[in-house]
This record gives C-alpha cells, structure tokens and sequence, in this order.
C-alpha cells in the first residue's frame, strides 16, 4: 500500500513537471538574440543623393548596426507624406542603389526600410527630396580676367550640385608665382604683381563635394604693367 502510495505521488510529480516545462518551452526557447531578430529592425539613417547621371538618382545611406540585417528597400513617392511605391524588385545587399527610371527635372522623394532575416521590416526613413539631374556638382571660376599690376584680384568658386559643405584646394598652375590668400572658402585674393611686360598666371580650384563628388574650374588672369 505504501510503495502504490509513492508510486502515485511520483507519477503526479512526474506530470507536474512535465506541465511545468511545456508551459516554459515558449520563454526558454526564445533567446534575447532571438528575439531582437524577429523584431523590426533599428530606424536608418545618413539618406543621401550621391551625384550621377542626369536620368538617373543615386542613393546611399548609412548601414543599420544589426548583423542580422538580410537587405534593404527603397521607396520613392511625389509627395512628402506619401503614398510610397517600392522601387527595387529584389532585397538590396548593398547601401546604395541607383533608380534609373526617372527623367531629368522630375522631383521625387526617396525613402529606404531595412529588414531582417526573418522579414521583418523597419519604418521608413526621412524623406529625402530629390531634383532629378540637379545633384551633379559643378564649379566655375567665370570667364578671364585683366588687371594692372597693384590691383587686388579677387577670383570666387561658383559651386552647384553639392550634397555637402564644399571643401576647395587652389593652385596656380601658370605664370610667376604669386602670393595668394583664401580669405573665405570659395575665394581666393591676390595682388597682381609688378612688371615690365604683359604676363599670365592661371589659377584653378578643386572642389570636393562630399560623397566621392568632385570637379574643378580654371581661369586665366592677365597682368599689364602700370601705365
């Protein structure tokens, strides 16, 4: 009787536990690793239009922190607010896409999601507003100039297309040298120098635009002696 008696309490405890860890299977089974994985993943950032073709946009961003990032998504819309249309067919691997499937002068607002292994998706990023063909960078230092010796010369970089702050690099590339001064970024001042006959120096200007976008512009300036 006694040994039917712990018989019974052992197949009891035996079923108590067995209840026990069905209920935990789900929580136990579900590491944090786990569960960050099949959330959505973290918002993006850094959007940008990289300048290229003029019937054509390319984006770039910043990656998402997460390794368990599959792709991302691109979207594209006329307004600010939406709707949005996806623009890639497959998940992109990179963090960058080109859209080839605008005109020139068009404006359309980019946005990109990324997702994860499991599919889950992020929300969309900041809007980005882009000119179709207005990105690429150009610089110009106008036409050539003349200036007597003693004149204070002053050449400014007209810049366009710029995704960032600029930077400039000058350099003379022709005539004597001359001392120069960059009191601002995109300008450059000088004084013409003295001399007995007509000379020519030349100036050219390398801009970077951020992005991996660069151009330069050069001009001439010719320097007549006093009168």
């Amino acid at each position: 009787m006694v040994w039917l008696t712990r018989l019974t309490q052992v197949a009891r405890l035996a079923r108590i536990v067995r209840l026990a860890g069905i209920a935990r299977i789900p929580q136990l089974s579900r590491s944090p690793r786990l569960s960050r994985a099949l959330a959505a993943p973290l918002l993006l950032g850094g959007l940008l239009c990289i300048p290229a073709a003029a019937q054509s946009v390319r984006l770039a961003w910043d990656p998402v922190p997460e390794y368990w990032i599959a792709g991302y998504h691109v979207y594209r819309s006329s307004q600010e607010s939406g709707p949005w249309q996806r623009v890639n067919l497959e998940l992109i691997p990179e963090t960058w896409y080109v859209d080839e499937t605008v005109e020139s002068g068009e404006v359309w607002y980019y946005a990109v999601t990324a997702v994860n292994s499991s599919g889950a998706e992020s929300f969309l990023s900041t809007p980005l507003r882009v000119v179709v063909g207005g990105a690429r960078l150009a610089v110009s230092l106008g036409a050539d100039r003349t200036a007597v010796a003693g004149e204070v010369v002053v050449l400014t970089a007209q810049v366009s297309g710029s995704t960032s702050p600029p930077a400039f690099v000058w350099e003379q590339t022709a005539g004597p040298q001359v001392a120069a001064d960059s009191p601002a970024a995109g300008t450059l001042v000088l004084v013409a120098p003295e001399t007995q006959s007509e000379i020519v120096l030349e100036f050219r200007v390398q801009v970077d635009g951020g992005a991996g976008a660069s151009a330069a512009s050069s001009v001439r300036v010719r320097i007549l002696p006093r009168p």
